[in-house]
């Protein structure tokens, strides 16, 4: 009972944080309507749910392979940043649920592209 009282905690807080401007968490529940336990364990609620050793995102989204053919830019020069030659990154290596993403291809390449 404890570990959801946390992460109800935790979802009231964050949502409190960030009221003004709308995340990936956000977005998965308004089109989703996912609770917060789709993605975080009631028991370890600042973590992110693992399954079979993969991020909970690849559960729902598919792994980089079905990803990368998702984002193929229009543009060949753009880059496309799920065509991963750094190995098999993290997902929340660029996107945050309650934070804004990070754009990790920008550390090498001039590419510009919002990471939700």
């Amino acid at each position: 009972m404890r570990n959801i009282l946390t992460l109800l905690i935790l979802c009231s807080s964050v949502g409190a944080a960030y009221a003004q401007e709308k995340f990936l968490a956000d977005r998965h529940v308004e089109r989703y309507k996912l609770a917060c336990t789709s993605c975080h364990d009631p028991a370890t609620p600042s973590e992110l749910k693992q399954i079979l050793g993969r991020d909970v995102c690849v559960s729902c989204h598919g792994d980089y392979d079905k990803v990368y053919k998702l984002t193929i830019p229009k543009n060949e020069a753009e880059g496309n940043p799920h065509a991963q030659h750094d190995g098999l990154l993290p997902c929340t290596e660029c996107h945050h649920g309650h934070k804004p993403g990070t754009n990790y291809c920008s550390e090498c390449h001039t590419w510009d592209f919002k990471t939700p």
